[in-house]
């Protein structure tokens, strides 16, 4: 599978992306804006077709999860910790999808079965956030067998190198600097979907 997050900053025409992406094939869109209002972030949600609304993982505001009918909520490292497990039950007896981050392979150990996928990195040298290094020793990282549906690479993924990332164990990536970081990133999208 592979996964689009939002940039984190605004673009231009960026919902009409993300419905282009969706018709190209794209299974789950993260939409992260930290910064967005709950109106801020709803708009840019009802500017998304409604056909796609089950695909969208909510980072933020997720009270607009029952009122959009959104399916998807992720929650941080950080947020996650604050999060009782009976929260996290009745969002998962709800139905929702949940997935979180991660930052190191014992962190898995402790993650609840309630999470559908964690994202995992950054596994390269982010191309979105500078000074966001790779936590990967290339000599030792080897991802458990049983881990690999459920672990998503994230950071610095493109074209280049997502072999790499395949030869590692993962089965799933995440994309942000090699699609917003570009001049079309339709195309791009396409492509890496392609050698995926």
């Amino acid at each position: 599978m592979v996964i689009v997050i939002s940039n984190t900053h605004k673009i231009n025409a960026e919902p009409a992306i993300v419905n282009h992406l969706f018709e190209e094939g794209l299974e789950v869109f993260h939409l992260r804006k930290s910064h967005f209002s709950y109106n801020e972030t709803k708009s840019y949600i009802q500017n998304i077709r409604q056909e796609h609304h089950s695909k969208i993982a909510l980072h933020h505001h997720h009270g607009l999860v029952d009122e959009l009918s959104l399916k998807r909520i992720h929650h941080t490292s950080n947020s996650r910790k604050e999060l009782s497990q009976e929260d996290l039950n009745t969002q998962y007896n709800s139905k929702k999808r949940i997935s979180t981050s991660v930052h190191s392979l014992s962190e898995l150990e402790s993650i609840s079965p309630c999470f559908e996928y964690c994202f995992f990195g950054p596994v390269f040298n982010s191309i979105s956030k500078k000074g966001y290094l790779s936590i990967i020793d290339w000599e030792k990282f080897h991802l458990p067998e049983k881990e690999r549906s459920r672990v998503v690479a994230l950071g610095g993924i493109d074209e280049t190198n997502m072999v790499m990332v395949k030869e590692l164990g993962f089965e799933s990536i995440a994309l942000l600097g090699a699609i917003w970081h570009n001049n079309d990133p339709i195309k791009t999208f396409i492509r890496i979907r392609k050698k995926w």
